[in-house]
């Protein structure tokens, strides 16, 4: 599948570089799972234990908001939960043992730390998009890519190429507040995952329709490397988007008992060319449905 499973730390000094640490990481999936640090003739591990992320999936969004724990320490005696923001960021991370937060985080729109606060700010490498920091870079790694927040560009081209659009190295279409990337691959709406979360006043989103097939095939279709060929092979032949713009309704056009309403029109354009043995054929479309969808409180 691609995962990084070893990192090596090296420091230079008197002309000659020698190994400082090395990291291995062990996975479930995408999802890291444990952690080996050496260090010398020393050996220890830490664990993470992960839940349902933003897609109410185990691994429909990468893994984006689900992870909840971190077990450290011999025998398990250090444990920290996770909390995140809307976008499953790690905002806080609280210290089993007496309810404190021992790292408080606050970052800008591409992920880079504007504050980082507690005895674990620095030891937990798990930060923006629920994905693994390095300290020693300040790169973020996604799978299929490392993110620069400074640049809040990725560092490589699309691994599918043009077929993914025209601006290869940018990172969500330039709106990490609305959008996701779970792997450094395909952009999602995070409205998509969170279905009890009120429509904005008003929004705009562009993404492409291979990106929703894809929510499906994270749902059903098991990790392996036919797999992984399947979504990209998805996106390079899926060549079009879709559009959904919306806005809340007033109380007047709400439905009765629910606490808020909204009016969503989905909407798209460009077509879809194959052949059928020898025979061509082409749909083009263009424009889409209005819905309108309400929600009730669950309180």
């Amino acid at each position: 599948m691609g995962r990084r499973v070893k990192k090596a730390v090296y420091d230079y000094a008197a002309g000659a570089w020698t190994l400082e640490q090395e990291r291995l990481f062990v996975y479930d999936g995408w999802n890291l799972v444990e952690e080996i640090k050496r260090e010398g003739a020393t050996e220890t591990s830490r664990y993470f234990v992960w839940g349902l992320d933003l897609s109410q999936s185990m691994q429909g969004a990468g893994g984006i908001g689900g992870l909840v724990a971190e077990v450290d320490g011999a025998g398990g005696s250090l444990t920290y939960y996770f909390c995140y923001d809307g976008n499953g960021n790690v905002g806080q991370v609280v210290k089993a043992a007496d309810g404190s937060i021992a790292a408080a985080y606050e970052y800008d729109p591409y992920g880079k730390v504007v504050r980082a606060e507690g005895e674990q700010a620095g030891e937990n490498p798990f930060r923006f998009s629920t994905k693994y920091w390095d300290d020693e870079t300040g790169l973020g790694y996604y799978g299929y890519r490392y993110l620069e927040p400074e640049l809040g560009r990725w560092l490589s081209r699309d691994p599918t190429g043009e077929h993914g659009g025209i601006q290869l190295y940018a990172y969500v279409l330039n709106n990490p507040i609305n959008l996701i990337d779970p792997y450094g691959l395909d952009l999602r709406a995070t409205w998509d995952f969170i279905g009890d979360t009120l429509i904005p006043d008003s929004l705009r989103y562009e993404f492409s329709v291979a990106g929703m097939i894809r929510s499906i095939i994270d749902r059903y279709v098991p990790q392996s490397k036919l797999r992984e060929k399947m979504l990209i092979a998805l996106k390079s032949k899926f060549d079009f988007g879709i559009y959904v713009e919306g806005k809340m309704l007033s109380g007047s056009e709400r439905e009765p008992g629910y606490c808020g309403c909204g009016q969503i029109q989905f909407g798209g354009f460009g077509s879809i060319s194959a052949t059928i043995g020898v025979v061509p054929f082409s749909i083009s479309f263009y424009g889409g449905p209005i819905a309108k969808l309400c929600y009730k409180n669950k309180r």
